[in-house]
């Protein structure tokens, strides 16, 4: 009962203050009461810095009024708060992993969970800092100037934001858990975390959709009135490239730890 009412009281603050829409709320407190459930409430902790970071992270860059330049070549959507698919695709593959360690009782589950969130914070931190970048991000295939904000680009500012992400939630996954982590599953989750940012980038240079406006040809990640897709498929959205990144990189750590850590 506390933990849905703890969770409750977060997604509403969370809404009020415009960081999750009003779905994104519903799905958020779900979540959390689910991450409580099936892996304690060290799992939800990490879920909740996780997101916190997130959050702090944004309104740091909003208190620094970036401007871009009016000539950039793309543009950055109003956010009105973390949508329930946004929530979900930070959440859903940890949610998956805890519940094989509920059901199973083996702690490498556990662990898988904290490399999920890890993945996620390293390619959320670089996305949020990177952008903050006083350089021109670039592709890594290619090395072509990309507009700062455009999925694909990286820098070096990104680079390390996001190494600090992945290093963030490795050390709080070790503090947290009441089982201890090992070194080994504490550099496991940690270089996960900054896989699942290159192959991100990877995937949103070739795959994700990219729309420019006829008239100003400015690029957009999603589609509207007078914007034809340039590149990618119109299915591939950023939410779906965070999914399966993180995904294909927790596919790789489970082959590791189930083959050499069990």
């Amino acid at each position: 009962m506390l933990a849905i009412l703890i969770n409750l009281v977060l997604s509403i603050g969370a809404y009020l203050n415009r960081k999750l829409t009003g779905l994104g709320a519903i799905t958020a407190s779900i979540v959390g009461y689910l991450y409580v459930l099936f892996g304690g409430w060290p799992a939800w902790f990490l879920l909740i810095f996780f997101f916190g970071a997130s959050i702090i992270i944004s309104l740091v860059k909003k208190t620094l009024a970036l401007n871009h330049d009016d000539n950039s070549l793309t543009q950055t959507e109003v956010s009105k708060g973390r949508s329930a698919k946004q929530v979900l695709a930070n959440s859903i593959l940890g949610l998956g992993c805890l519940a094989g360690y509920y059901y199973q009782g083996n702690p490498l589950w556990w662990v898988l969970m904290a490399a999920s969130i890890a993945n996620s914070s390293a390619d959320t931190w670089a996305s949020e800092i990177g952008i903050l970048s006083s350089k021109s991000p670039l592709y890594l295939v290619g090395g072509q100037e990309v507009a700062p904000g455009l999925s694909g680009g990286v820098s070096i500012l990104g680079n390390l934001a996001s190494l600090g992400g992945a290093f963030y939630i490795a050390s709080l996954a070790g503090l947290l858990t009441n089982f201890g982590i090992s070194f080994s599953a504490f550099l496991l989750i940690f270089l996960s975390g900054c896989l699942c940012s290159i192959i991100d980038s990877l995937m949103g240079q070739f795959l994700q959709a990219i729309y420019q406006d006829d008239q100003t040809q400015v690029l957009y990640e999603s589609p509207g009135p007078d914007r034809h897709l340039i590149r990618g498929y119109p299915w591939m959205t950023n939410n779906l490239v965070n999914l399966l990144s993180n995904l294909l990189v927790l596919g790789l750590d489970f082959l590791l730890m189930f083959t050499f850590f069990n």
